[in-house]
């Protein structure tokens, strides 16, 4: 059936060109305007959607009285959580690739198709996981990676996605009272390392284009 989604919070974008139209002489100052809030508005767009995704990476399964702490009658499922060890694992090679693997494995067994899944890391973590020799070694991995170029495609299966949009700790531009500051991010979100996303995982809604 039809399903009602209400939007809590709008983004707008605004600049006053009055006097910027009397100094502009050697620049298009509506076009370096438009390039700035476009890329802000991205930059914003992609925070938000892995804030989402980890929080309902770190969530249980919803609860609905008809049907009792199933979940809508297993429709919808907790997420994959992977606690590491200790602090500094997430900068061992084999340990950080340990938890990713055991994530996957976890969907897998919950019937979840990894292979359109992608893994978002930060920087940090993607040249950790360039360290594995297993991901980059021609031996192990064919055309997966190349060290000296700094880069490779995927993990047991699944592309990775390097990223400094990873949620870090502190409060959102979007949160307020209309949403329960839901996109505020706390100290242990924060502490994410890698974060696996299936296609499928997030209902995204577009009202009025962006346009200049």
């Amino acid at each position: 059936g039809r399903q009602m989604v209400t939007v809590d919070t709008t983004i707008m974008a605004r600049e006053n060109r009055s006097q910027l139209n009397e100094l502009q002489t050697d620049f298009n100052a509506r076009q370096e305007l438009a390039q700035d809030q476009g890329k802000e508005l991205a930059k914003l767009f992609d925070t938000t959607m892995l804030s989402v995704a980890l929080k309902g990476a770190l969530s249980a399964a919803p609860a609905d009285p008809s049907f009792g702490t199933g979940g809508y009658n297993g429709a919808f499922g907790a997420g994959h959580d992977i606690t590491l060890g200790t602090v500094g694992d997430e900068d061992d090679p084999d340990l950080l690739y340990k938890g990713i693997e055991s994530a996957i494995i976890s969907m897998q067994e919950k019937d979840i198709d990894t292979e359109e899944a992608v893994i978002f890391v930060r920087p940090s973590q993607y040249a950790t996981l360039l360290n594995h020799d297993k991901l980059v070694d021609k031996d192990f991995s064919t055309g997966n990676g190349d060290f000296a170029s700094g880069t490779f495609s995927s993990v047991f299966g699944a592309m990775v996605q390097m990223t400094n949009r990873m949620p870090n700790q502190g409060a959102s531009l979007l949160s307020g009272a209309q949403n329960s500051n839901f996109y505020d991010i706390s100290s242990a979100e924060a502490k994410n390392v890698a974060l696996i996303l299936h296609p499928d995982s997030l209902l995204v809604g577009e009202t009025i284009p962006v346009s200049s």
